[in-house]
């Protein structure tokens, strides 16, 4: 992955692209039929537009993804799928209507001042959803679905940011 000085990075269709070294980017684009895996630490610089913009898959498995700006899971097919890992900064992550959010495998820690608005059906299924320092924020406007044993735990945070189903959304959980 070129850094943050490269001016606009795209990962085009068909391709994989795997952070497993600490890398900085901005401006950077996963097209329709890309797929960045963040198993390191993946720092956002937040430059000029969207920092990170999904059309394709987006999938944190382990690592941090950190620093400021925003990312944009996309209307149309974006996918983020989040195994694992942190999130920590003061990222702004939002989950288009039609893109899709996928929860499932180990813990996943929220840091810093993070914030992910999601606006699409998300799906979670396995493990857990652990907010630390700071005050991070899950704020969910559709249907979060639960279909597995799954936890939220608060360390050490106010409880006004937490995780929030806002009026009209729904939480729906199965088994």
């Amino acid at each position: 992955l070129p850094s943050h000085t490269s001016l606009n990075i795209y990962i085009r269709n068909t391709h994989v692209v795997t952070v497993s070294d600490a890398r900085t980017a901005d401006q950077c684009v996963v097209q329709t039929g890309g797929h960045l895996v963040v198993t390191s630490t993946f720092t956002l610089n937040d430059g000029t537009g969207d920092d990170l913009l999904v059309e394709g898959t987006f999938t944190v498995t382990s690592g941090t993804v950190d620093g400021a700006g925003t990312v944009i899971i996309a209307a149309g097919g974006g996918i983020w799928n989040w195994n694992g890992g942190t999130l920590a900064g003061s990222v702004v992550y939002t989950i288009n209507l039609t893109g899709t959010l996928n929860m499932g495998g180990g813990t996943k820690d929220l840091r810093g001042t993070v914030v992910i608005n999601n606006y699409c059906h998300s799906y979670w299924t396995a493990g857990d959803l652990r907010f630390y320092d700071g005050s991070p924020s899950f704020i969910n406007w559709n249907t979060f679905y639960i279909t597995g044993a799954v936890n939220i735990t608060n360390f050490n945070v106010p409880v006004n940011a937490y995780f929030i189903n806002k009026a009209g959304a729904t939480l729906l959980k199965t088994n």
